[in-house]
C-alpha cells in the first residue's frame, strides 16, 4: 500500500468502508485519483484522491467515469 494511501486511512479512521460506502480493510485498498486524473500526470494527494476498494467500487468508479465525467 502506498503511503498516502496509508495516510489518508488513518486521517479519516477508516475502519471498514471506503469513501464510495462499500466495505473494505487494508489488504484491498486503493487510490483513486478524483480531480487530476492519473493519465494526465494527477499528483497521489490527499486533496485529489479517495480511499476506494480495489476489488468493488474502485472498477466500479472507473465504469461510471466511462459514461458519465
Amino acid at each position: 500500500m502506498k503511503y498516502v494511501t496509508s495516510l489518508m486511512i488513518n486521517e479519516f479512521k477508516m475502519k471498514d468502508i471506503d469513501f464510495l460506502g462499500y466495505k473494505f480493510d487494508r489488504s484491498n485498498a486503493s487510490f483513486h485519483h478524483l480531480i487530476i486524473p492519473n493519465r494526465l500526470g494527477g499528483a497521489e494527494t490527499i486533496e485529489n484522491g479517495a480511499v476506494l476498494n480495489g476489488f468493488t467500487s474502485h472498477p466500479y468508479l472507473h465504469l461510471i467515469e466511462v459514461k458519465d465525467q
